[in-house]
This record gives C-alpha cells, structure tokens and sequence, in this order.
C-alpha cells in the first residue's frame, strides 16, 4: 500500500491512498473501501477527514483488513499461494500508528499532534540481501536424464543410493543445495546473535518493568496531589475564607473584651494593659477593614487553575543576554516541536513570565496544538519606573522574535515531512508596561518588518505612563506618539481592567496616541458582556471571564485551514470586536451597530466606568471631581512643586528688599519676619505673582499690600465657586458637536481643573508641611542631634564620612561579585552611594535645629523643594540598583555619561545642603550699605538675629546705635545704664565702681528751635536705620542712592537668583503642568544658582564675620573639651588674678566702645 503524494495543504486535505498487491497469481482482490484501480476510496475516517485524524491508524486498518481479504480469497489455491508468500515479504504500512493516539481524549492526558510526529516510523525489513540471493531455476526437461538409455534409467530408478548420488551430482542439484547450506548457516548467524541479546533483552525488561513501577507510583502521587489541591481549592473558596476571617474577628473582639475586663477589675496593670490591649484592638480593625472591603466590593472575578511547565529556551538563534531570558509555557507536560502559532506573553512593571500561565491554559482549553505560548523572563524589573529599562526590554523582544521564527523555519528542515507552517509573525499578550516595550521595538532597528502583526493589550497605558516623572520614559513615550501615522499591519486591542484599576487608570488605556482608529480599539472589561465586571490590575492577568474572551479572540482570527495569522488586519479587527463587543454568546435581540460603537466604548473607557456603575457605589463626591483626582493626582505633584518653588522666589525676595534703606519715621525690627517662614506663604496672597497682585489692586483701587485678608479670602472663594461650578455643568459636555460653545467649554473646563487641583495641592501642602513638623521634631531632630554629637565627639568631617561610605560600599561590592572589576557595576555603586549621600544630607537639613530663626525657615523651605524633586531620581536609582545587581560586561559611554551626570548633580546637591547647615544664604548688598561706619544693617541683624523671637520695636528709646548723652535745649532725657557706666578702680582688689545715673536722650525739638542745621545737636543730626530717626536721612537718602548706583552689578547678580526660581515655576507650572519630568531638569538650576549664591555672592564683610564666628566657636569647643580633660584645681590667688584680668578686659571693651561712639557722633557733625 502507497500514497501516491501528500498535497501541499496536508493535513487539512485529505491523501489519496492506492493499494497494490503482489502479481503472484492471479487472484481478484475485491473490497468496499477500493475501487477498480485499486484507490482506497470508502474508509470512513478518509471520508470525515479533519486536520487532526490519525493517518496511521487509518493506514493500519486498511492494511489488516486487505489481509484478511486475501487470505479468504486463497484458502481454494494454497499451495501456490503459499510458495508465493514465501518468496516475497508481506507488505508493510509506510506510516505506522502514532504511539499513544486514540479516539478520544481525557481530561488529563492529551497527547499533542508534536508527540506524534516526533515519533520513529516502523521500518520495512532489509530486502537487500534477499535480492541478491535468488533461488535457482527447476526446469522442467534434465538433459542428463535424456542421455540415459531405458534400462539406465531402470537400473537407476532400482537403486535407491544410486538414484541419489546421480542426483546429487546435477549440477542444478549441486546449486540448490549449496544455496540451501548458505541459508542454513545464515538462519544458524541469526540466531546466534539474536540469543546474544538475550541479557540485554532481560534488562530492558528489568528497566521497562520499573519505569511502570514509577509510573504507577507517579500516578499515585498526581492522584493524591490532586486530591489535596481540591482540599486546598474548597478550604479557599471565597466563601470559607469570608467565613474563617469572620471568626476571626469575633476571637480577637472577645480576646479584647476580656482584657479589658481584667483592667476594670484591676488584674493587670496599664503596662500590661496597654502591651496587650492596644495590639490585640489593631488586629481587630485591621480585620474588620479586609472584611468590610471585601463584601462590599466583593471581586466577580473566577480564579483560572492551570498545570504550567516552563521550559527555559536555550536555542542559538536566540542571542544570549545577562538578565533576560525565554521561556517556553506548556500545559502538564513540556512539548519539544512546535505545532501552531506562536504567541509571546510579554510581562509588565516587576512581572514575572509565570504570570502567562493562566493565558496558557485558555489558549490550551481552545486547541492543544493550535497555539505554542512563550514568556518572557525580565527579573521583574521596575518597568514603569524608567525608560531606559523599556528600551533594554525591547531590543531583547526582537531577539526573541528572530529567535522564534528562525527555530520554526529549521524546525521544517530538518523535519522534511512536518505539516507546521512556518509563521510570519508572532503574536503578543502583554500587560501593563509590556505593551510600551511592545511598541517600542517596532522603532528600534534590529526590529524585522511584520513580525509583529497582533497586540492584546491588559492594562497597558498607551496615553500616559503611571510614573511620569522620569525623563527618559517621557522621551519613551514622545518618540512613540510621533510615530501614530506610521503605516503598519499591527492590530492593538487594548483592555481596560476599569476603575478598581488603581495602578493604570482607566483613560490612560486609550490607543489614539497610539495609532489609527482602523488599526486598534480601546474596550473597558464590565463593558465586555461576556466579563461585566471591573477587573483590578493584576487581576487582568488571572480572569477567568476575560481570558476566556481573549483566548478565544485569538483562536477567531487564526485561519484553522492554513493554522496561521489572518494577514488582513482589518479582518482580524473586525473579529476582535465581534467577539469582544459581542461575545460568543451575545443577548438575543441586542443590535450588532451599537455593540460595535467603537466611540461608544471609547466613551466608557474615558469615564472609567460603564453606564450606571457610578451610581451604584453611592459615592459622595461627583463624578467629575473623583475622575478628575484619580487621572490628574499627579499633576497635583506638579502643583505643588511648582509653588515650592514660587514660594522660595517670594522669600528670598522678602529678603533682600527688607533690608533696604527704611523711609519710614518708625521702621519694623529688622529681627522680625526677614525670612517668611514656608506655611505662611501658603496663603495665595503671599505667594501670588506681581501680575495678579497688580490686577488686584487695580480692581479693588487700592494697592494689594493694604487689602485685607477678608476681602482676599473672598475674592479666592469666590473664584473657586465659580471655576467649580463652569467645571461641573461643563465637563460632560467636552464631547459636544457644537462648535460654537466648545471653546468655551473647553476653556472653562481647564480653568476649573486647575484651580481645583490648585486648591487641592494647598491642603495637601499644608497636611504634609505639619506631618513633617512633627516628624522633624519627634523622630529626625533627635536622631540628627544624636548623629552631630557623634560626629563631633569623635572629630570627623563631612568629607571623611562621604569618603569612608564611598571606599566601603566599593570594597562590599567587589567582595560581594567576586569576580573581576567591572567598571559598570563601580558606576553604579557611586550613582547609589551619591543618592544615599544626598538622602541623608537633605535628612539632616530637615531635622537639623540650629540657627537662627531665619535659618530654620530657609532650611526648611529648601527641604521642601529637595523632597519634591526627589520623584524623578527614584527610576534612576533603581535602574543603576539593577546594574549593579547585573552589570553589563562593558562599559559603554551613554552609560557613563549618564551616571556622571547623575553623580555631578547629587554632588552639587549635598554641597548646597551643607552650606545651607552652616550659615544663612547671603545677606543683599544693602544690608552693608554703611558697614565702613558701623551703622550697616548686616551687623545688627547679626545681633538681634539670636533674640529674633523678641517682638519689640526698636525706637528712640531702646535704640542701640541711637545713644547719646546730651543734646541740644530741648532735648528729653531718661535715665539709662549699661556697662559703659560701670568702672574699676586700679589696685589690687580691682573692685567695680558705678559712677552715678547716665541719661540718654530720647527725644529733641532742634528741628523746630533752630533754622541752621549746624546748629543741631548730634542727637537731631544722627542717621539711624533702626529707629529711623534724625535729620541725617535726608543726607543718608543721598549716600544710599549713590550706593545703590555703585552696587547695580551686584544687586542685578543677587535678584538674579529668587527670579531663577520664579522663572521655574512658571515653566513647571504652564509648560510642565502635564509634564512632570520637568522637575529633573528645573531643579538643578535652582541648585546652581544657590551654590553660587552662597559662593559668589556674599559680602566680604559677612564672609569674614562669618569666618570669625566659627573660628571662636571652634575655639570655644577646644577650650571646653581642653577644661574637660583637665582636673579644675585653682586657689583664691588664681581666682582674684582671673576676675581681675576678666574685668580689665571688659573694662577696656567698653572705652573702645564708647570712643568709637564719639568719633561717630563728630563725624556726622563735621559732615554737617
């Protein structure tokens, strides 16, 4: 029996099956199944012939019924039937039955079609030497015997041993028993050989019998596991596991109830009370919080049971990579060939490949050889946290792909009689950050054209990533919208999993940035009609309903005939939507137009919700204001770091105007409010830009600075209420075709969204600014404190200790990979140390406590601004943790470009964190605008800056610049004495002597007694920026306008530094509003220009009180550290000697002090 040829389309049509029979006499062989030329024609499987019918089998049947056939049919002639048996070998079937297959298929044990073919054929014995050994002719006429005369013959025929020898001497006689001993001795060959594999026979038998034996004892086991998995199923049903953790909470409640009932009848103590009470109660609310989420929004969800085998791909077509890996995901048991269409599982932000095993086990419930399911192994890394890992991610995605095709194509040559087609393209399942990574390869060059067709997106957002904040996802993303209109074949089917998606809101799912409307859809799962429910994000991954419903998407647009990918896209559109807007099992009666409304499902993929599901959650808030603070949470992020930083520019402007030159008869202490403290710029009023406060004051007809809190206060409301209200009557509308109101709308729309998240990133600030107050004051100051004694007890500077963390996190690193040094895992542990640096300087900037009042403030509004633009370095720290985790084995230059950059940028950072613990930022060139003279407002604020809690106003009276003891006929005098009065008398006892009561004069009428002002007294003439007092400002006003001339430079260069940060702000807050990665690049500016200030900019004179300040503080350490290491022994002598020298010492103080005074008071008069 033969095939005369397999078409081409083998196995979906059926062979053409011919039987021939040996000629050996003519027997007419007659049979239902054949026809008059001998082709099989009415078997039954050949005539339901399907892609999955067994050939073999077939092949097999036939052959045994022929046989039978025939048999019959010789019975009447069986001696010539039976030589001819014997002389030709019995025909064998060219295809055997496929080991293991049958009719049908249990539950747990489906043989694949890849099984069957990778099974040996049975082979034809070797005929080769039987058609070199072929029997002698028998004739029928012996010429011998014809020589013979009759009685020759006679006497032959008579005797018997005569007759024999005659005959063995024939030579036709000679040839048939010499061919007869060659037999002989090849059968006696034969069977000496097969009884040699007699003991291996028996031990194959011995292996065979205990392979059965652990077969049967494997079965025994997968019994039993599968009963226990059934226990385990039924024990964590959901209603079991609602019912044990309600039992739980009535244990815990009564475990409560008694202690509490010991501590009543005072059998504990509160110690004991507390320790049990207060842990015991926790646990008790914690349970009853799980019991109340989960019954009330209970999950609708069917958990998908599965037996994964994952095999790891180690195919050399696959490039070999250090992180990444491929796995094969099959159902019970591994397969080896492949057998249908392959599909790739790409996973998402810290997924796993395992996590393909649920859509493994529905595409094996629709056909068990149709589809052969890969995964891919990224180590769960943080996908969504950085770009950088996306385009890693994908540069290996098109490896594999490659990979996979090329093992696909070699699989079919070296199986010349495989019926697997070789696929085009592969398709891809991805979740959450995997799609991004699935459409980046398309952009990357080592991407082969259409081999990427189909896309089945879960939870993928294509719109907006769920961490904006990093730079280079947001270049990620940019370079993925701008290649919409790329013409392509891809069909991107994207699920939304709805609104208990926390992780990817619901909106961001939307495809429209992603490409063509005709080449993708957007659908929300409860708006499946086979899922109706909402899915959560991981969730997504393990519905039964939904990955049924995609399981058999995938099956619909696979052409069974072929068993590959539809390659119109439209069509495999088209069938996406069909079965997801449909289902397989659609309503009667529901009209086919509206299910495929894709702008309808675009609609409830906007909203998040499907029509009616708001409602039921009886929600307080309106629908508008939970959308808007569930999709805009970031951009309230955004908000707040831009008014950080706005309200750093109105400080650092308050501080340099304060300190300008006082018109006023009765100036404000110049201790008070010099730098606002960060939660009272809170309020929009101290924050507001100029523009705003100029249009204010032009519609109130009144300057800003006199407008009362009330009306401000109102006036914000006000607007708010507004802006709130055009928002809630506006924002269902943004999808209206009327094109009149629309911009208005919109417009309106945008202005209340932003002035709520404004509002909302106020509150929020504030929350947050009194959380860390007392974080700050119960947790970080001690432990910062804790940490400077430390320091200082054991003399280390801050240099020392970055140095030490540096080499001891190198040395742990090298120790730790114990292997060669890799350069790129040194890069990385310098990026992580220098962020760890940074983290634990801008801890102590919070917690630290030192300082003056303005110091305090500035520190901690700095704080502010650091803590919010840590956001961005959080992907990149994890992407150089991953590097250092599994280095690259080169170094490459856009690697090290960007961790120097990294490493310049936190260095830079922490340097501006310890100037800022040293010393306030620099006073404005105003502040010294008389330091030559001693009257600089830099000197007092010196002073009075550590009695800056003081609220008295500094006039005449307690003036300490403005002390005179005499003054002109008019003059008003009170008693006044300080330690200028006191004296000491020369001697031995040095006794202090106080010469009487000194006045001062406090006020004086010169002004008005005399015209000529050489006649004024130095009281009247004086120039005081404190009190303000005098006739010397007029002359004073003249000085500091020449000043101010003289000083454009440096004033220009100080003003430059709060406009940085206004600039900023703007850009963050305009530009950036929906661009939150722009506080990477916004913040080392800011960094920069306060460097320099610190730097650059400060005043010599505040630089060298400065430097005096700290080289006594230093001294004063060493003398006390000195004092205690030294035993405090002194006698009476010693301690007159040191009062004594104490005295004369303050003694000479004063007179200096006092002269210096003078020469002030006559050098004002002589200039007069």
């Amino acid at each position: 029996m033969s095939c005369r040829q397999l078409p081409s389309e083998f196995p979906v049509k059926v062979p053409q099956l011919q039987v021939k029979m040996a000629r050996i006499a003519s027997i007419p062989v007659q049979h239902r199944w054949l026809d008059t030329a001998g082709n099989v024609q009415g078997h039954p499987d050949l005539n339901q012939w399907t892609a999955h019918s067994d050939l073999g089998r077939i092949v097999t049947e036939i052959v045994t019924e022929l046989r039978a056939v025939v048999a019959s049919s010789a019975s009447a002639n069986k001696s010539s039937m039976s030589l001819a048996r014997d002389i030709a070998p019995a025909p064998v079937a060219s295809l055997s039955q496929y080991p293991g297959a049958s009719a049908s298929y249990t539950p747990l044990s489906r043989p694949s079609l890849q099984a069957q073919i990778q099974q040996p054929k049975q082979q034809s014995p070797d005929t080769s030497k039987a058609q070199r050994t072929q029997m002698p002719e028998i004739r029928a006429i012996f010429p011998e015997l014809e020589e013979l005369s009759l009685s020759e013959l006679e006497k032959l025929n008579s005797d018997k041993h005569a007759l024999k020898r005659f005959i063995k001497e024939l030579p036709s006689v000679k040839g048939f028993t010499q061919l007869r001993n060659e037999v002989l001795h090849s059968n006696m060959e034969i069977a000496k050989t097969t009884l040699g594999y007699e003991s291996e026979q028996r031990e194959l038998q011995t292996v065979i019998e205990a392979q059965r034996t652990k077969l049967r004892d494997a079965q025994q086991m997968l019994a039993d596991k599968q009963a226990r998995q059934q226990r385990i199923v039924t024990r964590h049903r959901p209603d079991a596991l609602l019912e044990q953790l309600s039992v739980a909470i009535k244990d815990v409640e009564n475990e409560t109830d008694e202690v509490a009932t010991q501590f009543i009848h005072g059998d504990i103590n509160v110690v004991q009370f507390l320790s049990t009470y207060v842990p015991r109660r926790n646990l008790y609310h914690e349970r009853t919080l799980k019991w109340t989420r989960t019954t009330n929004f209970p999950s609708a969800c069917e958990m998908t049971w599965s037996w994964p085998v994952y095999t790891p791909v180690t195919w050399r077509s696959i490039v070999w990579h250090p992180k990444y890996q491929l796995y094969r995901v099959d159902m019970q048991v591994p397969r080896g060939a492949f057998t249908g269409i392959p599909v790739l599982f790409v996973p998402g932000h810290m997924g796993s490949y395992k996590q393909a095993r649920s859509l493994s086990r529905h595409l094996w419930d629709m056909n068990n050889t149709l589809f052969d399911v890969f995964a891919l192994d990224f180590h769960q890394e943080a996908t969504g946290l950085n770009g950088n890992y996306i385009t890693d991610q994908a540069f290996f995605l098109n490896h594999v792909i490659r990979g996979i095709l090329r093992e696909y194509k070699r699989q079919i040559q070296d199986t010349p009689h495989s019926h697997v087609v070789i696929p085009k393209s592969v398709i891809i399942v991805a979740h959450s950050m995997g799609g991004i990574v699935a459409r980046t390869a398309e952009f990357l060059p080592n991407y082969k054209k259409y081999s990427i067709q189909h896309v089945v997106a879960l939870g993928v957002p294509y719109d907006i990533p769920s961490f904006p904040f990093d730079p280079e996802m947001r270049a990620v993303y940019d370079r993925m919208q701008s290649k919409r209109d790329i013409e392509n074949d891809v069909v991107y089917v994207s699920i939304a999993g709805g609104h208990k998606d926390t992780l990817v809101q619901t909106s961001w799912t939307s495809v429209d940035t992603v490409t063509k409307p005709s080449r993708a859809f957007a659908v929300l799962a409860s708006a499946i009609p086979a899922v109706k429910t909402p899915v959560d994000h991981f969730c997504l991954l393990w519905c039964h309903q939904l990955l049924k419903v995609v399981a058999q998407s995938l099956y619909k647009v696979v052409d069974l005939e072929t068993r590959e990918l539809r390659s119109s896209p439209s069509v495999r559109l088209a069938i996406a939507k069909e079965v997801l807007f449909g289902g397989e099992n659609a309503e009667e009666g529901v009209d086919s137009k509206t299910i495929a409304n894709v702008s309808l499902h675009r609609s409830y993929v906007q909203d998040g919700y499907y029509p009616g599901e708001y409602i039921g959650y009886a929600l307080l808030l309106p629908y508008f204001l939970t959308k808007l603070l569930r999709t805009r949470f970031v951009t309230v992020i955004v908000i707040m770091y831009a008014l950080t930083l706005q309200m750093f520019y109105a400080q650092l402007a308050h501080w340099q105007t304060r300190f300008n030159l006082q018109s006023t008869s009765s100036p404000q202490d110049l201790s008070q409010d010099n730098f606002p403290s960060f939660t009272s710029m809170l309020h929009p009023a101290a924050h507001a830009p100029a523009y705003l406060k100029s249009a204010l004051a032009f519609f109130s007809n009144s300057r800003f600075t006199i407008v009362s809190s009330k009306t401000t206060t109102a006036i914000a409301v006000l607007t708010l209420a507004m802006t709130a209200g055009a928002g809630y009557f506006g924002y269902d509308k943004l999808l209206s075709d009327e094109q009149t109101t629309e911009k208005v709308i919109v417009l309106a729309t945008m202005v209340a969204e932003f002035m709520i998240l404004y509002a909302y990133a106020l509150g929020l600030l504030y929350a947050v600014v009194k959380f860390f107050s007392l974080l700050q004051r119960f947790v970080v100051s001690p432990v910062v404190s804790t940490l400077n004694n430390v320091t200082d007890r054991l003399k280390l500077r801050s240099w020392m200790l970055i140095i030490a963390i540096h080499g001891t996190t190198q040395l742990l690193g090298q120790i730790a990979s114990s292997s060669s040094v890799n350069f790129s895992r040194i890069l990385g542990l310098l990026v992580i140390v220098s962020f760890v640096i940074f983290v634990l300087y801008m801890l102590a900037l919070g917690g630290n406590t030192d300082g003056t009042l303005d110091q305090q403030r500035m520190k901690r509004s700095l704080f502010a601004i650091l803590l919010l633009s840590m956001f961005p370095w959080v992907g990149k720290v994890w992407y150089f943790i991953g590097i250092v985790r599994l280095p690259p084995s080169d170094l490459s230059n856009d690697l090290l470009m960007e961790g120097g950059s990294y490493i310049v940028i936190l260095s830079v950072s922490t340097y501006l964190v310890s100037l800022s613990l040293e010393c306030m930022i620099p006073l404005p060139p105003t502040a010294f605008f008389g330091a030559s003279l001693g009257q600089d407002a830099a000197s007092v604020y010196g002073k009075s800056s550590s009695n800056s809690a003081s609220n008295i106003k500094i006039t005449a009276e307690n003036c300490p610049k403005c002390i005179f003891e005499d003054g002109g006929p008019g003059a008003v005098l009170v008693e006044y004495n300080d330690l200028t009065t006191r004296r000491v008398v020369a001697g031995n006892t040095g006794e202090v002597v106080y010469v009487g009561l000194t006045f001062r004069v406090v006020s004086c009428d010169c002004v008005y007694r005399f015209k000529n002002s050489r006649d004024f007294c130095d009281f009247c003439i004086r120039s005081c920026r404190l009190c303000g007092g005098g006739n010397g400002n007029f002359q004073e006003a003249a000085k500091y306008k020449d000043f101010l001339k003289a000083s454009k430079v440096d004033l220009a260069m100080h003003a430059l530094v709060p406009m940085t940060f206004q600039i900023c702000a703007a850009v963050q807050a305009t530009y950036g509003l929906y661009r939150a990665h722009l506080s990477f690049y916004l913040t080392p500016p800011c960094v920069l220009a306060l460097v320099i200030y610190h730097i650059g900019l400060r005043h010599p004179v505040e630089a060298r009180r400065i430097k005096n300040k700290q080289r006594k503080k230093s001294t004063k350490k060493k003398k006390s550290s000195t004092k205690s290491k030294s035993k405090p022994v002194t006698t009476s002598c010693d301690a007159s000697t040191t009062a004594t020298t104490t005295i004369n010492e303050t003694t000479s103080r004063n007179k200096k002090k006092k002269k210096r005074k003078l020469g002030t008071s006559s050098t004002f008069a002589a200039q007069q």
